[in-house]
């Protein structure tokens, strides 16, 4: 059994143990991270696009250029974590 699949089967045995059920959700959540942890996102198109909101930074606070910094990585992986959750529900092949 490859590692990827023994560490879903024992997250959903901790699961189950835990709470007695097995929860759609909770193994869509666990593919979701066990993928995202081993896929990142972090090429050429992402430092290129950081490179010219750069600006845009350095004329905030510390404060507003982290807030709005975490606002735009919540918003990205939200889009990226739904569409790989709505993929697996109608069936999508990675």
């Amino acid at each position: 059994m490859n590692p990827h699949t023994q560490k879903l089967l024992s997250t959903i045995a901790a699961y189950e143990a835990k709470c007695g059920i097995t929860a759609p959700e909770s193994i869509l959540e666990s593919l979701w991270y066990d993928y995202s942890c081993r896929n990142p996102v972090d090429d050429g198109q992402v430092r290129e696009a950081e490179a010219h909101i750069a600006p845009i930074f350095r004329e905030l606070s510390v404060e507003s250029s982290d807030h709005l910094s975490d606002l735009i990585v919540d918003l990205l992986t939200g889009y990226q974590r739904a569409a790989y959750l709505e993929g697996l529900r109608t069936g999508v092949h990675l």
